[in-house]
C-alpha cells in the first residue's frame, strides 16, 4: 500500500509536492527550511526510523516557473557541490535520489539550518568566517554569479560545523552596487561585496550593532566609514587577531577585501601542504 505523506499549504507547514517514491520511504514531513526554488524537509525513515534532511525542487516557486531547465540544473549543481563540500560519502543518501517527472529530491542525513545554530548561540564564528569566504571565492571563480551573494539565514547550510551557502538561485539577477566608482570588472566588484556580507555576518554574531554594521555599507565618505568602521570593531568580542581581519573585510577600498581573502586562501592552501611535508620528513628519517 502506497503511503501518502501530507501536502499541506503553508500554514500546515508544507507547500510543495513531494516524489511518491520518498512520501513511501519516510512520514512524519515537517518543513524546517526554504528558499526561492527549493524546500528542505525533516522526515522519517520507515526502514530506521531516523530522521533525514529532504531537499525538493519547489514546482510552485516563481524562479523554476520562469525557467524550469535552468533552475533544475542550478538545484542540482548545487546539491552535488553541498555532497562534495560535506566529504562524507554516507551523508547523500544517493538511493533515495528520486526525479519523478518534473520533480527532484536529494535526501541527507541531518543537515542543520543556520538559523538553529544561531538560536541556541552555538556558531562558531571564526569557522563560519572562514568557511563562508572559502564559498564566495569557489563561487565567483567556478559559477560566476550575477550579483553579490544575500546572506540569510536560509542561505547557509551546517553540516557537523562545515558552514556552506545554498540557495543559489539568489546568485542571479541585478541589483545596485555598493560603490557605483568602483573600477573593478563587475564579477570582481560582487564578489568584494559578497566578502563584505559575510564579514558583516560575522561583526553581528560577534556582538557588533546590526545598524552601524548595516550603516558601514552604505557609507561612501571615507572619512565616516573609517571612523564608524574603527568603532564597530573595537566594540566586538572578537580575538585581536580576528579584529584585524574583519577590519580589513569590511573596508571601504574592494581591492582591500579582495586583498584580504587572497592572503586567507593562501594560508588555508599552505596548512595542508606544510603538514604533508613534516609527514613526509617524518617517515624519511
Amino acid at each position: 500500500m502506497l503511503h501518502s505523506g501530507p501536502e499541506l499549504n503553508k500554514a500546515g507547514s508544507i507547500k510543495t509536492s513531494i516524489p511518491q517514491k520518498l512520501k513511501f520511504n519516510y512520514s512524519d514531513f515537517r518543513e524546517v527550511d526554504s528558499c526561492n526554488f527549493y524546500v528542505t524537509f525533516e522526515a522519517k525513515n520507515r526502514k530506521d526510523d531516523q530522521i533525514y534532511s529532504i531537499r525538493v525542487l519547489d514546482l510552485d516557486s516563481d524562479f523554476v516557473h520562469q525557467s524550469y531547465s535552468f533552475a533544475a540544473s542550478l538545484f542540482i549543481k548545487e546539491n552535488l557541490y553541498l555532497a562534495a563540500r560535506i566529504g562524507d560519502p554516507s551523508a547523500l543518501m544517493i538511493e533515495d535520489f528520486t526525479m519523478e517527472d518534473k520533480l527532484l529530491a536529494f535526501v541527507y542525513k541531518p543537515l542543520v539550518p543556520f538559523s538553529t545554530l544561531v538560536e541556541q548561540s552555538k556558531v562558531d564564528v571564526e569557522k563560519m568566517l572562514k568557511d563562508l569566504l572559502k564559498e564566495v571565492d569557489y563561487l565567483y571563480e567556478r559559477i560566476e554569479p550575477t550579483v553579490e551573494i544575500r546572506l540569510d539565514a536560509s542561505s547557509i547550510t551546517v553540516w557537523k560545523n562545515k558552514f556552506m551557502l545554498t540557495g543559489w538561485n539568489g546568485l542571479y539577477g541585478d541589483i545596485s552596487p555598493i560603490n557605483s566608482n568602483s573600477l573593478l570588472p563587475k564579477g570582481q566588484k560582487h564578489k568584494a561585496q559578497s566578502i563584505f556580507e559575510v564579514a558583516k555576518l560575522a561583526g553581528k554574531l560577534y556582538r557588533g550593532d546590526e545598524q552601524e554594521l548595516t550603516d558601514l555599507k552604505t557609507m561612501k565618505a571615507q572619512r565616516s566609514h573609517g571612523l564608524l568602521l574603527n568603532s564597530i570593531i573595537e566594540s566586538l568580542t572578537a580575538d585581536e587577531e580576528m579584529k584585524e581581519l574583519l577590519k580589513k573585510l569590511l573596508s571601504i577600498d574592494e581591492t582591500v577585501r579582495l586583498s584580504a581573502l587572497d592572503k586567507l586562501k593562501g594560508e588555508t592552501e599552505a596548512a595542508p601542504q606544510q603538514q604533508t611535508s613534516l609527514i613526509c620528513s617524518s617517515i624519511s628519517n
